[in-house]
């Protein structure tokens, strides 16, 4: 709490400084508070529109609250201005998934991802899934097996069992 109060002051005392209202935004977002991140994204958008990761952390907020629509525009917006920004390519791909739309767009999303950073477990884990809703379920279990040689074996603990249930079929 005492840094969302610094933020508090910061952004009334120097209203004119950008990292002020981005770092408000991410407390806000860390506190899940994500009506007032996404307001503190928009300042920091308007005092620098050129700011990548501000549309990327407030299309975070938007997916948390279920905006799926402002989500998407938001990384499309920070791929824009940042054509190598590894997390919105790769939130972008979970939207996809999650809503189970653009699943082409979003295996070339997550390839593209998996260009700028090879190591990223969450990406290889999303491919994966990729292919079992494309019905290639044999190309999935290959891509479960060299996860689990690369990163270590999926139980109950790791990314793939939150991934799994965050990125399950809507009901």
């Amino acid at each position: 709490m005492e840094a969302l109060h610094s933020y508090q002051q910061a952004c009334t005392l120097r209203p004119d400084v950008t990292d002020h209202h981005f770092n408000l935004g991410n407390t806000y977002t860390i506190l899940e508070q994500f009506q007032n991140a996404i307001s503190k994204y928009d300042d920091t958008i308007k005092l620098d529109p050129a700011y990548a990761t501000a549309y990327c952390n407030k299309a975070n907020a938007l997916f948390m609250l279920e905006q799926f629509d402002q989500a998407i525009e938001n990384y499309k917006k920070c791929i824009q201005i940042d054509p190598v920004h590894v997390y919105s390519h790769l939130n972008l791909a979970k939207v996809y998934l999650k809503n189970q739309i653009e699943i082409d767009a979003t295996q070339e999303l997550v390839e593209k991802v998996l260009k700028f950073q090879s190591n990223l477990k969450e990406a290889h884990i999303i491919l994966m899934k990729v292919f079992e809703r494309k019905g290639d379920k044999e190309k999935a279990h290959r891509m479960k097996l060299d996860i689990e040689a690369r990163f270590g074996a999926f139980d109950s603990v790791t990314d793939y069992r939150v991934d799994q249930a965050r990125l399950s079929q809507k009901d």
